[in-house]
């Protein structure tokens, strides 16, 4: 989703003419030698003795129960009752009255379990900066959410950042701005996120033009900083790359964070994981990586483009097992397509990378899982995660062979999946439109290709034809396991 706009708020007469529907308060503290919001909350109620105000319900994240400290008000009149093992709160009131609650984030740093970092996007604070989806910091009245119309309705938001001139911070609406007004859905504020550092020399943000209507953000932390320019550059080149090939002109503020972490000495070269939400992303990797190599590039690339491939657009929960092969499999494929052109790999890096997939493919344990169990285990498993990603890529590079002899080389598998989703924009893609969307590019229906491979679990074969500049040769001691190698043309 994309934020439609942003303001700066600026102090006038007019300000009780344009009374934001909430406003938050943020006052920046250290809690055991970790950053912690205290956060205000003022909103006017309506003729009810309450509001049911809660945060964004997160059905995959328990990260809660080592955030949020006891939500609180100093005003006598009002009272506060948690709904019991819930996100949700009743905040009792007098009617048409202004409401201020108060609460404390910060995070137990000792319960957060480094093994579970495939957990959807991690909530980071320690002595120099902060990370925190905005879902998990600002609280909002329950009716919001009662219904898709009051999700997408626009409300105006006021954020006050209580903070000395040594702060640096960005969110998806602007960066170092001590006061915003926002006029956003509850949709969109909600999936953004809030990066903020009090130490220059331990984490570096910067903001930098794409366009009139886009900026991107990038924030460097830790180990990595020395190497700022570097971290930049290649990601500034593949969110441009990116724009330029969705054809995007959107007005959207863009977060791109790279963060240290500690890794085992085998995963220091290719050890990297992602999260993304709407107008953002958080790569990690080993804290002792020294370069820029494929992985990183490819992390970056795959985080960016589900501003454009997500969950949204292909339901997750669909019955064949296709959202999470589109969302994941078809992201893969078109980040390694967009990097190929863009010049931040070779063709040789592109074949190695495939090699790999398509050996971890034919050889895991789970290949042959049915879709339904892909839902139940996607987060409980990395290796059952990884199946629809391979599964999405490997059909996406089939299809993409066949739509290349089908259009004589007019479209791609990239170019036909950006044309069906710019022309379904808005709504959700499902296996069956999708299905009958891709027939004119590829000239038949991939429906029965979505039910065997993708929802019953069969083994995908691989053609030897499913990469235009290679061709196929037996790996050695591995008779069953195809890999590929450049065409002498394309050395």
């Amino acid at each position: 989703m994309v934020i439609q706009a942003y303001t700066v708020y600026a102090q006038s007469i007019n300000e009780l003419e344009n009374k934001p529907d909430i406003s938050y308060t943020i006052h920046l503290n250290t809690i055991n030698n970790n950053i912690s919001l205290n956060i205000h909350c003022y909103f006017d109620s309506d003729t009810s003795n309450y509001t049911d105000i809660c945060f964004f319900p997160q059905p995959n994240w328990n990260q809660h129960q080592y955030l949020v400290k006891a939500i609180h008000s100093d005003t006598p009149s009002v009272h506060i009752e948690q709904f019991p093992n819930s996100l949700f709160w009743r905040v009792y009131h007098p009617p048409n009255s202004r409401v201020h609650i108060r609460y404390d984030i910060t995070h137990d740093s000792t319960a957060f379990n480094q093994e579970n970092m495939h957990q959807p996007l991690p909530v980071i604070f320690n002595d120099n900066y902060f990370l925190i989806e905005n879902a998990s910091m600002l609280t909002i009245p329950v009716s919001w959410l009662e219904d898709e119309a009051n999700i997408l309705k626009q409300r105006k938001i006021r954020i006050d950042w209580r903070t000395d001139s040594s702060w640096q911070y960005a969110n998806s609406f602007g960066m170092n701005i001590k006061r915003q007004i926002i006029s956003v859905s509850a949709r969109d504020l909600l999936r953004s996120m809030t990066i903020g550092s009090r130490n220059q020399k331990k984490c570096t943000i910067s903001t930098f033009t794409i366009s009139p209507r886009q900026s991107l953000q990038i924030a460097i932390s830790g180990a990595f900083i020395p190497q700022y320019e570097l971290f930049a550059n290649t990601i500034k080149h593949i969110v441009q790359s990116s724009i330029l090939f969705w054809q995007d002109t959107t007005r959207f503020n863009y977060i791109a964070t790279v963060i240290p972490v500690e890794m085992a000495q085998e995963d220091v070269e290719n050890g990297v994981i992602g999260f993304s939400i709407a107008n953002a992303f958080v790569a990690m990797m080993s804290e002792k990586r020294n370069n820029m190599n494929f992985s990183c590039k490819y992390l970056f690339a795959h985080e960016m483009l589900h501003k454009w491939i997500n969950g949204e657009c292909f339901p997750l929960q669909d019955f064949s097992g296709f959202g999470y092969c589109a969302a994941e499999g078809f992201t893969d494929y078109v980040a390694r397509y967009i990097l190929l052109q863009n010049g931040s790999i070779t063709k040789a890096e592109y074949l190695r990378d495939m090699n790999i997939q398509i050996e971890s493919y034919l050889q895991s344990p789970f290949k042959n899982i049915i879709a339904d169990s892909v839902k139940k285990n996607f987060w409980n498993s990395l290796q059952i995660m990884r199946v629809p990603y391979r599964r999405g890529d490997i059909l996406a590079h089939i299809w993409a062979s066949e739509i290349r002899k089908h259009t004589k080389g007019k479209h791609d598998f990239a170019t036909a999946l950006r044309d069906i989703m710019q022309q379904h924009s808005g709504t959700a893609i499902i296996d069956q439109i999708f299905a009958k969307s891709l027939e004119p590019y590829i000239g038949r229906n991939v429906i029965d290709d979505i039910l065997k491979y993708m929802k019953n679990g069969e083994t995908i074969p691989i053609p030897s034809d499913m990469i235009p500049f290679a061709r196929v040769i037996k790996a050695q001691g591995s008779a069953d396991i195809p890999q590929f190698e450049l065409l002498p043309e394309s050395k």
